[in-house]
């Protein structure tokens, strides 16, 4: 008996799949479509979706639990909206909580905030449509920021801080945001028609139970930038593809308190703005006269662009089409 009993604990394990390989289903065939709509009216970002183009948007919701209950219908209710204009992708989100402000967690307004100590509402976007790669967008509703690129499912660069707004509005009966997320902080392809279609994710976190839905939906143990699992987004329209760069200006002083035998009388000489490496003024040149570069330009460009330069390098690489 004792031997029957030692043989069943070791070959059942095999006969039965473990909980943790259950839970990983594949992808849908025939992915969801999600149709996005034009505007041209003006969207004011404050969190509120009360504009004309809000209220004839479609809609997309039936949000589905990744976490506790995977495959279950969320607890808490979602509705998403998507518009797009001339310079901007906008995604409105109404998050109903029946505990209204009582019922919301947030932890600070810092940028980039911690992903699972917050409420949480999130996009993340995959335009050349390749199931690999994503650019995600993630807000609070003290509506700060946070943004991460992905690439190849598993690598993720979250120093990449791109060039967007977002607004939070919270009521009695939940919360809301407004996302702008503008055509040129993003990398998509030159279509050869006048739309296209991207992949497309959303994410909602309840933190107050601890609830995680998302929409199409994906497996407890991937995220929401697995864009295998990701719907179509159809219907948008963005301008042809530029190069656009961003400049940060800074300047960083040295202040030296040692104490020397230096003559009353004797010359001092001007402290180094970088740092005492002989190397520096190498490096500083070339950045000035690009600085000076990118001014003129600017200066050239700017009714057309009124002084808006979006992200396009990251670690100190020019990407084309940011």
């Amino acid at each position: 008996m004792k031997k029957l009993f030692l043989f069943l604990l070791c070959t059942l394990p095999f006969l039965y799949p473990s909980a943790q390989d259950a839970a990983v289903f594949p992808p849908q065939l025939i992915q969801q479509s999600i149709y996005a709509k034009k505007t041209t009216a003006n969207i004011v970002l404050d969190g509120k979706l009360n504009e004309a183009g809000w209220q004839t948007a479609n809609i997309v919701t039936h949000f589905k639990q990744v976490e506790p209950f995977q495959g279950e219908a969320s607890d808490y209710a979602t509705i998403v909206k998507i518009l797009f204009d001339k310079k901007n992708l906008y995604i409105g989100a109404f998050c109903k909580d029946t505990a209204g402000k009582k019922g919301v967690r947030v932890q600070d307004f810092r940028r980039d905030f911690d992903y699972f100590s917050n409420d949480l509402f999130g996009v993340a976007l995959n335009p050349f449509n390749g199931k690999r790669n994503a650019t995600a967008f993630q807000t609070n509703l003290f509506g700060a920021l946070r943004d991460l690129q992905v690439f190849d499912d598993n690598i993720f660069d979250r120093e990449w801080d791109a060039l967007w707004n977002a607004r939070s509005h919270i009521t009695d009966s939940g919360w809301s945001c407004e996302m702008a997320i503008p055509w040129k902080t993003l990398r998509y392809p030159k279509q050869k028609t006048d739309s296209t279609t991207w992949g497309i994710n959303f994410v909602r976190i309840a933190r107050r139970e601890n609830e995680a839905s998302a929409y199409p939906g994906f497996p407890r143990s991937f995220d929401s930038y697995r864009m295998g699992y990701a719907a179509l987004l159809k219907g948008i329209e963005p301008p042809p593809p530029s190069t656009n760069i961003q400049i940060n200006p800074y300047w960083v002083n040295q202040l030296d308190n040692k104490k020397t035998n230096r003559p009353k009388n004797a010359k001092i000489a001007p402290t180094n703005i970088i740092n005492q490496n002989k190397n520096n003024v190498g490096r500083l040149l070339p950045r000035l006269f690009f600085w000076l570069g990118m001014y003129k330009t600017q200066q050239k460009t700017q009714q057309q662009y009124k002084w808006q330069s979006y992200n396009c390098i990251t670690h100190g690489r020019l990407h084309k089409g940011w």
